[in-house]
């Protein structure tokens, strides 16, 4: 496996790299373990995860104090299954710190209400331990699932020779199977799945605790799997880095793989096309495969299979095949859940070189350089409002006293002119409800 920087390039001005370092705009990039860290502005990128796997540290303890608490006052079933489940959230946690350790060397953290006050989160698609059944099924039960999987990707790349980049390669078996065959540079911007199969590709161990969302049993609540590749994967490399700001020169692979990505990752279909473009050889192929549940906050880029054809094709390709099929996914034998997926597929062959700019979204006063860190923040509609929202709220906190009661807040409110007296008692009321019900799925 690859450990050194001489295949890349700096993802942020395209510039090759000496050693760990762009000679054009000097930015650096480290190394986790052996695993190259190829994000813009790197050290902010891992600073933000690290506070994420706080915040999911600590979710992890109290569940881990809730349950034990439950289990205290609990039948003996329940509390069996309790402690099971008290000892998965404490293993899981272990665990994750285990594989995230080269990220989270001297580490310090800001409290728990800082990072909430902060908007410190995740999609909850994207979160640091969202992936548990995925990981399990790589490279526990979902022999079956990962083989058929592989056996479509091959036959989609035909007799395709030579480099394969595989961006969202996840938990890293598709990338392994793969590798059998080819060079594969495996693309993950998440960290905990980035060291995850970096470390498992390497030859070492790991766990991961699934805990299903419908257990087959009472001990399925959380089972604790131990992770090991068959073999070394000499002809996989593992790197963090975001496809949407590739860390590759124009027209590095011969082949680029999208396995359950094209509508997930956070950009218009177009600009995916139109950066597999750039990364692809002339006559390279774009083989595709998985589901279409675009989520786009605009409805028009939520493209059907028909769009997502159209679009590929005006974006410099010659497409050659195209298939629909009903797949088993993530079916663990631990769950009373079983799911199956109409999936897309396509290969398309690059056929002309377009134009391609890396995708920027945020303005420029929110650009992460160190000349955007001292523009001045506008006062947009949203941040107003937004403000307002927040001393309201602050100001309802500070009424809690333990004293005063649903009628006396909401008689203040009426007093400060804030809502009509006939309606701030339910509006009170109603706060207060979800907050408490907040309290109790958190903890």
């Amino acid at each position: 496996m690859t450990t050194n920087f001489s295949p890349f390039c700096c993802p942020v001005c395209q510039n090759l790299l000496r050693g760990q370092v762009c000679t054009k705009c000097t930015s650096s990039y480290p190394l986790l373990d052996g695993l190259p860290v190829l994000l813009c502005e790197p050290e902010l990128a891992l600073a933000d995860w690290r506070n994420r796997w706080r915040l999911e540290r600590q979710r992890l303890q109290r569940d881990a104090s809730r349950a034990q608490a439950g289990a205290a006052k609990a039948g003996d079933l329940t509390r069996s299954r309790l402690e099971r489940l008290a000892a998965g959230y404490t293993a899981q946690r272990t665990a994750v710190e285990t594989v995230l350790a080269p990220m989270l060397a001297n580490d310090r953290g800001a409290a728990r209400e800082t990072l909430l006050g902060l908007r410190t989160r995740l999609p909850s698609h994207h979160t640091p331990t969202a992936y548990n059944t995925h990981i399990a099924r790589d490279w526990v039960w979902g022999e079956s699932e990962n083989v058929e999987a592989c056996q479509r990707i091959e036959s989609l790349l035909g007799d395709t020779k030579g480099s394969l980049l595989l961006p969202g390669s996840g938990a890293g078996r598709l990338a392994f199977d793969l590798g059998r065959k080819r060079p594969v540079m495996a693309l993950e911007s998440n960290p905990l799945l980035a060291l995850l199969s970096h470390r498992l590709l390497k030859g070492h161990a790991a766990n991961v605790v699934e805990f299903p969302l419908a257990p087959l049993e009472p001990e399925h609540v959380a089972v604790t799997h131990e992770l090991s590749a068959p073999r070394l994967a000499h002809e996989t490399t593992v790197v963090l880095a975001d496809v949407l700001h590739p860390p590759f020169a124009a027209g590095s692979f011969d082949a680029v793989v999208t396995h359950w990505l094209i509508d997930v990752i956070d950009c218009p279909f177009s600009q995916l096309v139109s950066t597999i473009n750039h990364l692809l050889k002339p006559g390279g192929v774009w083989i595709n495969s998985g589901s279409l549940a675009f989520t786009a906050p605009d409805l028009a880029l939520n493209f059907s299979a028909a769009e997502v054809i159209e679009t590929v094709e005006r974006g410099g390709y010659r497409l050659e095949a195209s298939a629909e099929d009903d797949v088993a996914y993530l079916q663990s034998p631990f769950s009373r859940q079983s799911r199956t997926e109409r999936i897309f597929s396509f290969r398309a062959r690059k056929v002309a070189t377009t134009s391609w700019k890396p995708w920027v979204y945020l303005p420029a006063w929110l650009a992460g350089d160190k000349s955007s860190e001292k523009e001045p923040v506008p006062m947009l509609p949203a941040f107003a409002t937004q403000a307002a929202s927040v001393r309201i709220h602050a100001w309802l906190m500070g009424m809690i006293d333990g004293k005063r009661s649903v009628a006396d807040i909401a008689a203040e409110i009426a007093r400060q002119n804030l809502m009509p007296p006939d309606e701030a008692t339910a509006a009170v009321r109603n706060f207060l409800k979800v907050m408490w019900e907040e309290m109790q799925r958190s903890g």
